[in-house]
């Protein structure tokens, strides 16, 4: 076959290679939508597929106007609370309810409690109790001063949390630091609700041979109406430690100006 021959063949074959390739390409270079996106979301079954979908889908959503935004991280959070409540596995749930905290934390959601809601129910229903108390507690950053991300009046409600309080009688050291964390956020703990379960856990930490517990339950005792606690709280102030007393004398402080 001649020279001038094989070349017409060769191109040929190139060119029925890249007409076959055609739709590979423009489905390659042709931008996913926002609905597709949302679907792959709602679809993943792995940690690392909805990781990708989720951060596809927000780098769409920061190019749309502040409303369409709003809409969209609403049913991103619909999807991810469906995830981290039903999900078959606990690395999907656990994923799902890390992405959650992370759109708190930044304020990119409109309420809140909605969050708290799911990873409250995600922390009675489900055997990683510890993981899920901790990304609780981490989305109350998104109330602190200097930067809150929200409004007080955002702040979720106390009964958002009353399935909590029970644990406390069943939970190791480290399921009781976790919820602590937690109760220590609410300005108010005289709930019948909360303080039958928390106030005998809160006194006996007064009294931790480890300083860091008794730091750690300042607040708490600040925050509860009791003379039991109170008397506890008067007695952290002249603890032997100096950042207990620090951290007792700012509790009562705080709690006076609430």
């Amino acid at each position: 076959m001649s020279q001038p021959m094989n070349s017409l063949l060769a191109d040929a074959h190139l060119r029925l290679m890249i007409m076959h390739r055609l739709p590979q390409l423009y489905r390659y270079f042709q931008p996913i939508s926002i609905a597709q996106l949302q679907n792959q979301i709602e679809k993943a079954v792995t940690p690392e597929q909805l990781d990708q979908a989720v951060n596809a889908l927000q780098e769409r959503i920061w190019k749309l106007p502040v409303q369409d935004q709003q809409l969209l991280r609403n049913r991103l959070v619909q999807i991810l609370s469906t995830h981290a409540l039903n999900a078959n596995y606990s690395s999907l749930r656990l994923q799902a309810a890390q992405w959650l905290r992370l759109l708190a934390q930044a304020g990119l959601i409109s309420n809140p409690q909605e969050i708290f809601v799911t990873l409250v129910t995600a922390t009675m229903i489900w055997s990683e109790k510890l993981s899920y108390l901790r990304l609780i507690a981490d989305c109350f950053l998104a109330f602190h001063y200097p930067y809150p991300a929200f409004a007080w009046h955002l702040f979720p409600d106390n009964q958002t949390f009353y399935p909590l309080a029970p644990l406390l009688k069943q939970a190791n050291e480290a399921m009781q630091e976790a919820l602590i964390a937690i109760f220590a956020e609410l300005s108010d703990l005289n709930d019948p609700q909360i303080i039958d379960y928390l106030l005998p856990v809160a006194l006996s930490w007064s009294n931790h041979a480890n300083a860091d517990y008794r730091r750690q339950v300042t607040p708490v005792l600040a925050h509860i109406n009791h003379k039991s606690s109170q008397e506890a709280l008067k007695r952290l102030q002249f603890d032997a430690d100096p950042i207990v007393r620090a951290s007792a004398k700012q509790a009562a402080s705080n709690s006076r100006v609430i």
